[in-house]
C-alpha cells in the first residue's frame, strides 16, 4: 500500500532532496509535568512509553516480538547519555528472520529501535495544540546528534512496511509523544513529504 494513501494523507512530493531534520525520523514530544517529578522521572517514562508503544503495536499485528533491550542507559565517552530500546520482529512469513536464520546480523533483521536522550532540565510551555497539559519536559528532534530517534530497519525481500508500522507504534502513544517521518526518496526521483505522526493519524510537516 503507498505510504500517503495508507495514512489518509494525499501523497505529495518534492523534487528536492530533504536536509538537515528532514533526513531523520525522529520522535519529540513534551511529558506532564503532573506524570513526572523531575527530568530523570520524565526521562524514564518516554524511553518506557515508547517501548511500550511498539510493544502494543506488533501485539495487536499479531507479530511476533522479541525485546532484546529494553531502556538501556547508554554513558559512552564523546556522546551524550542516552536510553535504548530495541525490539527484533520474528516473522518468517514477512520475511522477517529468527536470530539464526538472519546469520546474527541485525541488518539482515527486521528492528525497531528507540534512543531518547535527556529532556529540558524543567518544565515548560507546551505548544499551544496540547491543551490538556500547560508545562512539560520537552524533548526535542533539533540538535544535530542529541536527538532522540527511531529506527525501523526492514531488510530486503520482507513485505513489512516501514512506515505502517510506525503509524501502528503512533496509535499507541499518548496526545504528548510524536514520531516525525522524514521524506523518503521515491522510485520517480522525487521525495515524498515529511510528515508528522500523532495517534496514527499523519499531519503533514512544513518548514517554514
Amino acid at each position: 500500500m503507498d505510504w500517503g494513501k495508507s495514512l489518509g494523507l494525499g501523497l505529495l512530493t518534492s523534487a528536492f532532496a530533504p536536509k538537515g531534520v528532514m533526513e531523520r525520523d525522529s520522535v519529540f514530544g513534551w511529558v506532564p509535568e503532573t506524570k513526572a517529578g523531575d527530568a530523570g522521572e520524565a526521562w524514564e517514562l518516554m524511553s518506557n512509553t515508547l517501548l511500550d508503544g511498539i510493544e502494543k503495536s506488533l501485539q495487536q499485528a499479531n507479530v511476533d516480538y522479541i525485546v532484546d533491550n529494553r531502556n538501556l542507559h547508554q554513558d559512552l565517552p564523546l556522546v551524550s547519555e542516552y536510553i535504548f530500546s530495541s525490539v527484533r520482529i520474528v516473522a518468517p512469513e514477512h520475511g522477517c528472520p529468527d536470530w539464526e536464520t538472519a546469520n546474527r546480523d541485525y541488518d539482515q533483521s527486521c528492528y525497531v529501535a528507540t534512543t531518547v536522550y535527556a529532556p529540558t532540565e524543567e518544565p515548560r510551555k507546551v505548544p499551544d495544540f496540547l491543551t490538556a497539559e500547560p508545562n512539560g519536559y520537552g524533548f526535542y528532534a533539533n540538535d544535530e546528534a542529541d536527538y532522540s530517534r527511531i529506527k525501523v530497519n526492514i531488510p530486503k525481500g520482507s513485505n513489512m512496511d516501514k512506515n505502517q508500522l510506525l503509524a501502528g507504534i503512533s496509535r499507541e502513544l499518548p496526545a504528548w509523544a510524536f514520531i516525525f517521518v522524514a521524506s523518503q526518496k521515491l522510485d520517480t526521483g522525487g521525495y515524498t513529504a515529511p510528515v508528522i505522526l500523532t495517534a496514527g493519524k499523519a499531519e503533514l510537516f512544513i518548514q517554514l
